[in-house]
């Protein structure tokens, strides 16, 4: 039975690759390495991973030629 103090997270496998999934958690698109990470994704707040994704994408703006 759900406890409806527990919040929810749906999780939306697009595709199973080789190499990772890409999954849609907290509705952003991201591409894990494996299914330990796509829980741990669901089960962090949809606000940390916000920030995780900024800083992902600083490092790569940074990294451009």
């Amino acid at each position: 039975m759900h406890d409806p103090e527990t919040p929810t997270v749906t999780i939306q496998v697009l595709k199973i690759h080789p190499f990772g999934i890409t999954a849609i958690v907290h509705g952003q698109r991201w591409i894990f390495p494996n299914w330990a990470a796509v829980l741990r994704a669901a089960g962090r707040p949809a606000a940390e991973l916000d920030r995780q994704r900024r800083i992902l994408e600083k490092g790569r703006e940074r990294s451009k030629p």
